[in-house]
């Protein structure tokens, strides 16, 4: 518990940071064009890297099975692993400037911005690699420390250099990755001793190039409520999907406080209570885990939610508006149901993926994916359909992947006991 409170107290921090960072961002260039522009990339380049990380995302249970059998080989599996993710982020960097001069025409303020924040790609998936590598090797802290390293230098930059070129983030969000990027390669080669060689096969990357794909589809069909979200809010007018984004955004960091350190170390170790087949430990860590999590979630969103009437005005004085910042109260309401339900899921499908069953995975959220072309029919066919309709159906598809994954990892693990 007390490790736990330390990482809750990090991300904490890292949470602060990005909300400090939109904040500053929100103020300078209010609630239009520029703010919907950096949302829209955000969600532009998290979406690509769904097709990245289909190289290496279902490494995890290799890696740890790896270590406990045979350490030495370590080395050579991260190495194939960072070669490919380079590979393919180069080749999606290239094939983005292919599309958008030839067949996708962007708003001019998003062609400009994304042209520069499409290399973020290459920079953030050797990141995101790199700390769940790192987080394998229980250098837990690494996970926040790396994004509290980087949001401070943008604050900075909005501070002291920002004026009317959102360009300038991109600038930023790629010089601060690479060198958080430098102190991670520090800890994987010289505290882990990791040895980088440039090979492009090993004996494991088959199946969990396999088993990756298998994943990452399954989370390109979860992960297409963004661009729905984004169709549906850009098209009430400029401005309100921004809006949503805030809400979206304050609902993701009390998830990630409350939450994600707990999750990240219950994966870990279930990873090594299955590498070692003592299955009989994980039922009490995912009660362990829902004790943690549940109630402090649940108090933190009522609390939140409370303070935005008197904490909004305060941040963005004259840039939201009453009407603008009930708005942003109520979407927060929703959003936060959504994330409860996520709370509750999260050891489950932690458990699923510990297990490989990838393919469990991928019918799951084909189930969820069905919603999302409801809701985009009704989008289509009823305009005076409401976007606050739209998300509560979002969160009744949630609900049923939560039920499928408990169900799921209760009976396949009395199958292992």
């Amino acid at each position: 518990m007390r490790k736990n409170i330390q990482y809750n107290i990090l991300s904490f921090i890292t949470m602060l940071m990005t909300f400090i960072f939109l904040l500053l961002l929100g103020q300078h260039f209010g609630m239009g064009k520029q703010t919907d522009t950096y949302f829209f990339s955000i969600m532009i380049i998290a979406y690509l890297n769904y097709f990245i990380q289909a190289t290496w995302q279902a490494m995890h249970p290799y890696y740890i099975k790896i270590k406990v059998e045979d350490s030495a080989n370590i080395s050579q599996l991260y190495s194939v692993l960072l070669n490919r993710i380079i590979f393919f982020s180069l080749i999606m960097i290239a094939l983005y400037f292919l599309f958008t001069n030839t067949l996708i025409k962007l708003e001019t303020t998003q062609q400009n911005f994304l042209n520069i924040y499409i290399f973020y790609i290459l920079f953030q998936n050797i990141l995101l690699f790199n700390k769940a590598i790192l987080n394998l090797e229980k250098y837990f802290a690494s996970y926040y420390l790396v994004d509290i390293f980087i949001y401070g230098i943008n604050i900075l930059m909005i501070i002291f250099f920002l004026e009317d070129d959102l360009t300038l983030i991109a600038y930023s969000m790629i010089i601060s990755s690479t060198f958080a990027l430098s102190w991670q390669f520090y800890l994987l080669f010289h505290k882990i001793d990791i040895k980088y060689h440039f090979q492009k096969q090993h004996q494991e990357i088959k199946t969990i190039f396999k088993n990756s794909i298998l994943l990452k589809f399954s989370g390109l069909l979860y992960g297409s409520k963004e661009p729905l979200f984004a169709i549906i809010f850009l098209s009430f007018g400029d401005g309100l999907y921004s809006i949503f984004s805030y809400a979206n955004k304050f609902a993701t960091a009390i998830f990630q406080i409350t939450t994600t350190p707990t999750i990240n170390r219950f994966n870990t170790n279930v990873h090594y209570s299955v590498a070692q087949k003592k299955y009989h430990e994980i039922n009490n860590k995912i009660r362990a885990v829902l004790f943690q999590t549940v109630p402090i979630f649940i108090l933190s969103s009522i609390f939140f939610y409370f303070l935005i009437p008197y904490s909004m005005p305060f941040f963005f004085k004259k840039v939201l508006s009453t009407g603008e910042i009930k708005t942003m109260q109520l979407l927060f309401l929703y959003m936060s149901f959504f994330y409860l339900i996520i709370v509750l899921e999260s050891p489950f499908t932690k458990t699923i993926s510990i297990f490989k069953l990838f393919n469990y995975q991928l019918w799951v959220n084909a189930i969820f994916f069905i919603f999302i072309c409801l809701i985009y029919l009704l989008y289509k066919t009823d305009l005076s359909f409401g976007y606050y309709s739209y998300l509560s159906i979002i969160i009744l598809a949630q609900a049923i992947n939560y039920y499928l994954y408990q169900q799921k990892s209760k009976t396949y693990l009395q199958g292992k006991l």
